[in-house]
């Protein structure tokens, strides 16, 4: 459409996991959404017959970039703890206004993040794991 304008605001990113609101988000990229899995596999024969087969693995990792100075840090610690008794399962959102949402029914903390000390103030990346992912790419306008 010509002469159309969108708008990407930062501060509208949303990522909800459970009852956690995550604030205090890294400086540059924040949350990154990866698939496991491809939606086909495919299988050619020696012929050069074609067959693609549909891959059930609808996984996907999460990593999500917070500020060390962020208050989600350590809500996202303590629920960590609570998860080494197998309470750590919950539901998770991600969107943006105008780009798109995702989201998981079973969504737990994969890996805390790694501790790096310094001058500045440094990044916590910690990476959750869905075991569903529903997904909408693309941009639609704000309700």
């Amino acid at each position: 459409m010509e002469g159309a304008l969108r708008t990407l605001d930062p501060d509208k990113h949303l990522f909800i996991w459970g009852a956690v609101k995550a604030e205090g988000y890294a400086e540059d990229d924040c949350i990154d959404i990866d698939e496991l899995a491809d939606l086909y596999e495919t299988y050619r024969g020696v012929d050069g017959e074609t067959t693609r087969i549909k891959l059930k693995n609808r996984g996907a990792t999460v990593m999500l970039r917070l500020a060390e100075s962020s208050p989600t840090n350590a809500l996202l610690s303590a629920i960590r703890e609570l998860d080494k008794a197998g309470l750590g399962v919950f539901p998770l959102t991600v969107k943006s206004v105008g780009t798109g949402t995702y989201f998981a029914a079973k969504c737990w903390i994969k890996k805390s993040p790694k501790v790096v000390k310094g001058r500045k103030v440094n990044v916590m990346e910690w990476a959750f794991e869905v075991a569903k992912l529903d997904r909408f790419d693309g941009f639609v306008l704000p309700t």
